[in-house]
């Protein structure tokens, strides 16, 4: 009598996305192949790439480009006075 077993690793997992000021982040899953999207509010820009996957590297996890944030697209006060 032959007897097999099958063992099963838990995958590989990302760190969570930290927050950012501003964004909105839509967190699919930390595990490979997992997504996270990131929007910005009306008067901020996206600076980045979304969504942005969790990937499979020797022995870890990595997401596949930096964290994405949002800036301002609203001039501050001081800018906008011509002296």
């Amino acid at each position: 009598k032959c007897l097999s077993y099958v063992i099963h690793f838990p995958g590989k997992a990302c760190v969570k996305p930290p927050s950012s000021a501003h964004a909105v982040i839509t967190l699919g899953g930390n595990m490979v192949g997992d997504r996270a999207w990131y929007d910005c509010p009306l008067g901020y820009k996206l600076l980045g790439h979304s969504p942005i996957t969790c990937t499979d590297q020797p022995g870890f996890a990595l997401w596949d480009d930096v964290f994405p944030r949002c800036i301002s697209t609203q001039h501050k006060r001081s800018e906008l006075r011509q002296e």
